[in-house]
């Protein structure tokens, strides 16, 4: 028995492909560095431009608040990594061999775990939806949620 595969009005490609690029677009262009700070944009663009499927436009403003929470965290752990060196050659040219090392090892073990964890929820976000499921995700969903009806009434 076929399933009923729903379309997307984007490209009318097949909604659950579209759902996992806007989770991928994004995790993809978060490796870039330079770039990763604007990686929301591809689910951003996404959102206002599908009209038809209500997974590919929950799932791309899911993966909005994923990349925007993933920008902010990484920007303040780069704020805190940079302070940390800055301080550190500033008070003791020779500091960066001890105090600093083992300050930026926890600040980059935090990271690389964060990072971990944002993949993780990212990956199994974008199987769900290629199986034509919407997962969702604690705190994120009732964030996304908010900037779908945002994105409805900007695009009336």
């Amino acid at each position: 028995m076929a399933k009923n595969i729903e379309k997307s009005s984007i490209a009318d490609m097949n909604a659950n492909v579209m759902a996992l690029v806007a989770y991928l677009g994004g995790g993809v262009l978060a490796f870039i560095p330079g770039v990763r700070y604007f990686a929301w944009i591809v689910p951003v663009i996404i959102l206002l431009l599908e009209k038809k499927s209500s997974l590919v436009k929950k799932s791309a403003a899911q993966s909005i608040v994923i990349q925007l929470i993933a920008t902010i965290v990484s920007f303040i752990l780069y704020v805190i990594v940079y302070n940390i060196v800055l301080n550190s050659i500033t008070a003791n040219p020779w500091s960066i061999l001890t105090g600093a090392a083992t300050g930026l090892s926890t600040v980059s073990t935090i990271a690389m775990v964060f990072q971990i964890a944002i993949g993780l929820v990212v990956i199994v976000a974008s199987i769900k939806a290629y199986n034509n499921e919407y997962f969702k995700i604690p705190f994120v969903s009732t964030i996304a949620d908010k900037i779908e009806k945002l994105a409805a009434k900007i695009m009336k």
